[in-house]
This record gives structure tokens, C-alpha cells and sequence, in this order.
């Protein structure tokens, strides 16, 4: 019975779960726990081992608003009040292990990674679940577990990582909070790491889709030094001392950039409100990458920096997909043709309702060809997804598909919602 209320609250619309009210105040305090776990396994099989218990400083989510309404991400958070176990809370996010088990390698070994989930910090005992989207669309139960006031609990002190509030517009519970996190970058340097991040910061709110949320986002500089300066090109033999281990060649993409030290990352923004993180790192090396609730990061020193960070923003913000499909790739069948994404610019047709048939004339065909006639039409065009066929995106040029193109209205869509999610007060 779980599993079907689960269902029928994430298909509901944005408004209609507004109006279902938990309030915080009963449940939880003006603070954040984070789980810090280890997601082991292959292409087939994972399992997952608790590792802390952590007090952040800060939950800066939206009070208003706790049921997840999206349904976006391959995994979800529920917690339900003891011994009731009414849902309070829920969430979705996605993890750089999802991805490694779509490649090669993970059919032939087993890896680790680092992996949180972060809920408002309760009051009294809850039960924490997590769930598991499977190819088929299906939330699978992955763990449960209970936390309650004897569970042993840890603080990070962060107060030797500088921080410094670039944009103040408010109460971090009606704004969207962004820690720009600096990796790569000697104590020294910390001067240079943040005109780069006021740059690329101006750069990201520039882009038109983005611009009507400069009013109400808070920006945090987080600078943790590191010992060496720039990070890891393993393609290139090198490796470095960084305060965040990031690298280039993830999955071997020359150009995937991330880390996998991702508690390492948590613990740095442990101290500030955050919905958001960005990370930039300190290369002039052509790069980025972007995951669900979990991070965006770009190299800071790249002529294309400020188009990465926008495109893999629209990542980590609002689960938008790629929709590029000629680009070399480390992912194998990433989509099911047989089923639709939870991403909201990607459609398999399966449930073409449940994505932007609304916007779509009745004149325009399905699917639409991509000639110039349809240039600037919002339609159903074949190609997204990292194949030629099967999956369709809304526009024959967006950011998700190229970075000299803007975000399309889809997209736009999808990022102004997520952004009243984060900042709406009821």
C-alpha cells in the first residue's frame, strides 16, 4: 500500500501537493542530517552501507513545501513520522554510481562511492527509506532504517574553510541557496577563484531562463585550499593534491569531469545553506559535469566555461536529460525505449501526456520533422537521449542539445518550476 500512495502523490500536480501540508515545525528543527553512506556494486547489483550520521548547520529547503512533487531522480528519500508512519518528508537526487553502472567497466568489476542523503534534521523518531528507480519505472525498496534521538550523531568543523556571501536576497527558507564551492585552488590563489566565480556566476544568471531568479538566490563562496593547484588529467599523467580530488576522464571522457569525494564536498558546505552546489576548479581544460541534487562542476579557466556551467546546471537543478546524440559517450542503454524518463525534456512517446503535449500546436505533427519549417516550433523531434531513435526532445536547437543555444521552453519550464519549489511561501 506504501508504494501506491508513493505513486499517486508523485503524479500529482506541483499544485495540488502544495496543498498537502506537513508542517515543519511539528516535525522537524532549523537544521540538516545528512547520511553519509557507501553505494557498492556492478552493472546488476548494488548495496549500500551506512557509514555517519552528520549535523549540518543548515536545512535550506523550503518549509512549505516537503512532499517531493517531481518524481525526478533515479533514487528517493521518504521519511515517515514514528509510529505513525505518516510521510513528512521526501526527495529525489542522482549519484555519479548510476551512471558508472550504464558503462563497460561495471560489467566486468566492482566499485565504491560516496554517496548522502540530506533530510531537515527531526525532532523525534522517523524512518528513513530509500528507493531505487528500475529500468522498468519501478521504485524498488533499497533500505530502511530508523533514526531516533539515541542514534549517534557527528559535526563537521568547517570553520577553517572562508567563506564569504556574494549575493544576499534573503531568508535562505524563500530563496534558492548556492554554495560555489573552489577546488583546485592553492590558499594563495583563493583571490583568483573568486573573480572567477563572480564571473561564471553572472554568466549563469545571464542566460534568459535563468535571469528571473537573480531576486531571490543567495550565493555562498566556499574556499577550502588545496595543497597542489588544478586537479587530476589522469589522460595526462597527472595527479594532484586537491581539496576535493576531482579529475578529468570520468568513465573515460576526457572532458567528464567530477569527483568522487563527495563527503569530502558535503563536509565543506556543512556551514552554509545550501540547495545547490557548484564547483569550480581551477583548470583551463575544456570540461564540466552535472548530477541531480548532488552537484555542478566546471573548470573556471575555459573560454566555454560559462556554457558548461549553464548546461550542466540544468542538470543538477532540474533534472533536465541531454539531448545530444552524436557525441561520444561512456554510457550504454541508458534509457529504456519502453518506458518514459522521469527527466522533463526527454520523451519516449510512451506518455507523451505526462510531458509538454500542452505545448505543442495541434497543426504540428507527431513526431515533428526537423526541417526549417519547424525551426523555431516547439514539437516532438527524434534524437535525445545519447541515441538517434526512440527518444524525442522539444526543439531542433536547445542548451541541453548544444551550448551556443539557449534553454528551450521546455526546459525554461522546468527550471522556473523547480525554482518556485525552492522558493514559493504559502
Amino acid at each position: 500500500m506504501r508504494y501506491y500512495v508513493l505513486f499517486v502523490l508523485l503524479c500529482m500536480s506541483f499544485g495540488m501537493l502544495k496543498s498537502q501540508t506537513v508542517i515543519y515545525e511539528n516535525y522537524f528543527y532549523e537544521k540538516a542530517l545528512r547520511i553519509d553512506y557507501i553505494h557498492t556494486g556492478n552493472f546488476i547489483d548494488s548495496q549500500v552501507g551506512l557509514l555517519r550520521f552528520v549535523e549540518d548547520r543548515y536545512w535550506a529547503g523550503n518549509p512549505n513545501i516537503l512532499i517531493d512533487p517531481f518524481g525526478y531522480g533515479k533514487y528517493r528519500v521518504n521519511v515517515y513520522s514514528m509510529p505513525d508512519k505518516n510521510l513528512i518528508f521526501s526527495y529525489g537526487y542522482c549519484t555519479l554510481f548510476e551512471e558508472w553502472q550504464t558503462t563497460a567497466e561495471a560489467r566486468n568489476t566492482s566499485k565504491s562511492f560516496e554517496e548522502s542523503i540530506v533530510i531537515p534534521f527531526p525532532k523525534n523518531s522517523v524512518e528513513i527509506e530509500l528507493l531505487s528507480l528500475d529500468r522498468y519505472n519501478k521504485l524498488q525498496h533499497v533500505f530502511s532504517f530508523r533514526f531516533d534521538s539515541d542514534t549517534e550523531v557527528e559535526t563537521v568543523d568547517a570553520s577553517a574553510i572562508p567563506v564569504r556571501q556574494f549575493v544576499n536576497s534573503g531568508n535562505a527558507a524563500s530563496c534558492l541557496d548556492i554554495a560555489v564551492v573552489a577546488e583546485g585552488y592553492t590558499l594563495n590563489e583563493m583571490s583568483q577563484f573568486e573573480s572567477h566565480a563572480e564571473y561564471l556566476i553572472g554568466y549563469l544568471f545571464s542566460e534568459r531562463a535563468l535571469m528571473p531568479m537573480r531576486d531571490k538566490v543567495n550565493i555562498y563562496f566556499v574556499m577550502p585550499p588545496s595543497e597542489q593547484s588544478g586537479t587530476d588529467v589522469p589522460g595526462e599523467d597527472i595527479w594532484l593534491n586537491t581539496a576535493l580530488n576531482s579529475r578529468f576522464y570520468t568513465f573515460g571522457s576526457d572532458r567528464y569531469l567530477t569527483t568522487a569525494s563527495y563527503h569530502r564536498l558535503r563536509d565543506a558546505v556543512s556551514a552554509v545553506p545550501t540547495d545547490q552546489i557548484i564547483v569550480l576548479v581551477n583548470s583551463e581544460k575544456y570540461g564540466g559535469g552535472g548530477i541531480y541534487n548532488f552537484y555542478s562542476i566546471s573548470s573556471s579557466k575555459n573560454i566555454h566555461s560559462g556554457k558548461v556551467l549553464i548546461h550542466e546546471f540544468g542538470h543538477a537543478f532540474a533534472a533536465l536529460g541531454d539531448e545530444y546524440y552524436t557525441s561520444e559517450t561512456s554510457y550504454n542503454d541508458f534509457y529504456s525505449l519502453e518506458h518514459e524518463p522521469y527527466q522533463p525534456n526527454l520523451t519516449t512517446l510512451v506518455d507523451f501526456e505526462s510531458k509538454w503535449k500542452d505545448m505543442v500546436h495541434d497543426t504540428v505533427p507527431v513526431p515533428t520533422p526537423e526541417t526549417a519549417g519547424y525551426l523555431k516550433t516547439v514539437g516532438v523531434f527524434e534524437g535525445a537521449g545519447y541515441v538517434e531513435k526512440g527518444i524525442y526532445r522539444s526543439r531542433q536547437h536547445c542548451r541541453m542539445k548544444e551550448l551556443n543555444s539557449p534553454f528551450c521552453e521546455v526546459c525554461a519550464r522546468a527550471l522556473m518550476d523547480m525554482f518556485k519549489f525552492y522558493t514559493s511561501v504559502e
